[in-house]
């Protein structure tokens, strides 16, 4: 499957266009969207609902040229992306999936808010202890370049929200299924 194939829900795209507006402003946005192809920018510039699929490949393009145009690592800038996306949903949209008691309650609950952001995969929770859990995530190919950097912001995010802090992700296991299915397994690691 490739890029052009899959789908991930809108609050990634609303969120992400929430970050760069506030981090950057209008006239960079603007800035972006015009180097983007015109089947990319009109994907941007619809109206955005947080439950409808949206292109992987337009959400990654866009990515790409925003952090060529401020001059910053995309993996680097995917992590504070995706912190501020869970920031975001987890205290918005999402709420009512999360207990916000503890980082372990939060991270337990990945698994059901998966396909409020994704079409495509799936993550499982194993070795889940009050400081530590490890995600296993199985994914199209095509997610690989991204995955860890989302992971990693999104769930230091969510582990401070339940109170926790010093978030430590490390790759554990990467292995091709399928064809073009991958699973890829993180430990992450934190403080109370």
């Amino acid at each position: 499957m490739s890029i052009d194939d899959q789908m991930v829900r809108g609050v990634n795209y609303i969120f992400t266009r929430q970050y760069i507006l506030q981090h950057q402003g209008m006239d960079l946005w603007k800035k972006v969207l015009a180097m983007l192809p015109l089947e990319h920018r009109q994907e941007w510039e619809k109206p955005l609902l947080a439950i409808s699929l949206y292109s992987f490949s337009a959400y990654m393009e866009l990515i790409e040229k925003y952090c060529d145009m401020i001059s910053v690592a995309q993996k680097q800038e995917l992590i504070s992306i995706y912190e501020y996306i869970a920031e975001q949903s987890l205290t918005t949209l999402y709420k009512h999936y999360m207990n916000r008691t503890d980082p372990s309650s939060m991270i337990g609950n990945f698994p059901k808010m998966w396909d409020r952001f994704f079409s495509a995969g799936k993550v499982e929770v194993y070795e889940l202890t009050p400081t530590s859990v490890r995600l296993e995530f199985e994914l199209p190919e095509v997610f690989l370049s991204w995955i860890f950097s989302a992971c990693l912001g999104f769930s230091r995010k969510a582990v401070e929200l339940g109170g926790g802090v010093g978030l430590v992700q490390q790759e554990k296991k990467r292995i091709r299924v399928k064809a073009d299915i991958w699973k890829i397994s993180y430990s992450l690691n934190w403080g109370k």
